[in-house]
């Protein structure tokens, strides 16, 4: 039994110059980048777990630690905070509730003021994240200059604040998952027999083969394993 997959990013950036297909393409986008939004929060959750993990021993931690705070950190705030330039916005954080949106608000001066770029931390997080000083030594010899920074490998309740942020980000674009393939669903219905995307997807054939590296990749696309 013969078996097809289609690329609808491929098939999106064809239509992309046709007023007739604009819806169409509107929900390949809106869907793709739902999902691509989700697929940031399991990064930035997988992160939070190993965390957890290393957390537990001291030589891990000291190893481990800073990398996973800043992969989860970024990976958060490309999910929810980053512009959306390239990917339709996926408003996760509009049905926060206050005291989740003082988290997230935490979290994003994190990022902004101390992971991403140098800037003048507001929040808990970021105060004490980093500690920088320059600091003027005077005594009997002479006076001297030093820079001093004392930098947290990670912030306890920054990843506490994270897992929950991430775990209720992750219901909401779950929702917004479900609302978009339902529309790409009836859209794809409706032009199922238009020659002209019959034409543009046989041009867009997707080979699992190509994409994965094993066998057993490839596999696991054919029976849905990964699609989520």
């Amino acid at each position: 039994m013969e078996k097809w997959a289609y690329d609808l990013r491929a098939m999106a950036s064809e239509f992309r110059e046709s007023r007739r297909f604009k819806d169409l393409t509107d929900a390949i986008d809106r869907y793709h980048s739902a999902f691509s939004v989700h697929a940031d929060l399991l990064e930035a959750k997988r992160a939070i777990n190993t965390l957890h993990e290393v957390e537990k021993d001291e030589s891990e931690r000291f190893r481990f630690a800073a990398a996973l705070m800043t992969h989860a950190v970024a990976m958060y705030a490309r999910a929810t905070i980053s512009d959306q330039d390239g990917r339709r916005p996926v408003d996760v954080t509009r049905s926060f509730p206050e005291e989740l949106k003082h988290k997230h608000a935490a979290i994003a001066d994190l990022r902004n003021t101390v992971v991403a770029h140098y800037g003048v931390p507001k929040g808990s997080h970021a105060h004490r994240w980093n500690d920088e000083r320059t600091v003027l030594r005077w005594h009997p010899e002479g006076r001297s200059f030093s820079y001093l920074s004392r930098r947290a490998g990670f912030v306890a309740e920054a990843v506490n604040d994270l897992a929950i942020l991430t775990r209720h980000a992750g219901l909401a674009v779950a929702a917004a998952i479900d609302e978009r393939e339902l529309k790409l669903r009836a859209l794809l219905k409706k032009f199922e027999n238009d020659p002209e995307v019959a034409a543009v997807a046989q041009r867009c054939r997707f080979k699992p083969e190509a994409f994965y590296k094993t066998e057993v990749a490839v596999d696991a696309f054919w029976h849905g394993v990964g699609s989520e």
